[in-house]
Formats: structure tokens, sequence, C-alpha cells
């Protein structure tokens, strides 16, 4: 937090927030928040008004851009399927995005590369298979820790933006994004990490994390960069 020099004038701006977040929501019941993949699809549902209109400005864009300036740009929310296109090879010919939300990604990557047939994969109950996609897109509901309707080595290529965070168990999922891939095809993963172990962060600092994960039905599991 720019503008507070020390620890305890960072804590007590946080505090301060927390107060007012308190007076219109119920910050226990935010945080108990449950995070299964049923919870999971009722908070994008929720939640998709605003990531369409407030956060992305129409582009159905559902995660974060990447800057190059420091400055936002709706160009950003491109970033992550321009870096995933350009790992593209001659042998890439089936391509795989779990958790892809509302397809952006995919959909832009699937215009560029017609001859690459690309599969998209999201949780049941978000009206995920009525998105319109160009004719070399699949859309299939499913659960990225179970992958078991596809055969070991279907893919050239896997990836996720910002959706493996949500995983209660990130080692069964990569485990099976493993199975599906080619044997010396690649995985892109674009997500969130924290800096330090819990073990290092003091308690008001882990009320506060606890808080912000639940609010975007994010596990506290495996989040630390060393873990993965």
């Amino acid at each position: 937090m720019s503008g507070y020099s020390t620890r305890e004038e960072r804590y007590a701006e946080i505090a301060r927030r927390l107060e007012v977040i308190g007076r219109y929501y119920d910050i226990d019941a935010i945080s108990s928040r449950g995070k299964g993949n049923q919870d999971i699809a009722t908070y994008y549902k929720a939640c998709d008004f605003y990531y369409d209109l407030a956060h992305c400005g129409g582009t159905h864009n559902i995660h974060m851009g990447l800057s190059d300036d420091g400055e936002f740009h709706v160009r950003d929310f491109k970033k992550q399927a321009q870096y995933v296109g350009e790992q593209f090879g001659p042998d890439t010919r089936r391509v795989l995005e779990v958790g892809a939300g509302k397809a952006a990604n995919t959909k832009l990557l699937a215009k560029q590369f017609p001859d690459i047939k690309f599969t998209a994969l999201d949780l049941p109950d978000r009206n995920f298979l009525k998105t319109r996609v160009p004719s070399n897109v699949t859309l299939i509901e499913g659960d990225y820790n179970d992958l078991a309707g596809f055969e070991e080595g279907t893919f050239d290529l896997v990836f996720g933006v910002e959706t493996i965070c949500h995983g209660s168990d990130k080692n069964q999922t990569y485990k099976e994004i493993s199975r599906v891939l080619n044997p010396g095809g690649k995985l892109i993963v674009f997500d969130v990490y924290e800096p330090q172990p819990k073990t290092e962060i003091t308690d008001f600092e882990k009320d506060v994390n606890r808080l912000i994960l639940a609010s975007m039905c994010v596990t506290e599991e495996d989040l630390f960069i060393g873990d993965t």
C-alpha cells in the first residue's frame, strides 16, 4: 500500500477498510465460503456481469491484464493468449485450455491459428456450452482434476489462465494434465501465487489473506510459489 511507510500504518489502514466493508457485507460468511466446483461456478455466474462490463470493458476476459508500462490498457488482456500462441510450433495440432471461462483466450487463438484444433474446458452450470466459438473449437464441461474423457497424449499444449488457483489438489491437477499431454508437450500456466509461506506471515496477514482468497473462491492450498 503506497503512502504508508510502516507495517503498523499499513495494518491500521487495512483494518479501517475492513471495518467499512463489514458494515455492508458479512466478512465471516465470506471467509468461510465453500470452494467446491459448484461454489466456483456460482461465484462466476454471479460475477460475470461485473467482469464483463466493469473489469474488462466488454472483452469477455475474466483475468488480469499483463502491463508492460505499469498503465492499464485493454490490449493487455490479450497478452496471455499472445504468449501462448508464440509457443506453438509446426507440430502443434491440438491445444487444450483448462478453466476457460468465457473462452476469450481460446477464441482469439483459434481465429489466428485456424489449422489447430482447440478444446476449451470449464465447469458445468455456467452456461459455458452456449458460448459462440470458431469452428475449430470444441467446448466441453468438466473438471481439470479428472480428464478421463481424454486419452493419454491427446494434446500438444495445455494452458490455463488464472484457474488452477481454484484447485484444492494441485498435484492431482498437474498429474491429469501431464497424462493428456504428448511426451515433450508444453504446459503454460498464468496464475496467482503468494511470495511467502504461511509460516512467515502474521496472524493478521493470514486473516486478511484468507478473506481475499475466499472472496474470489481461490483455495489456500499450495499457493506459495515454492509449493509448485
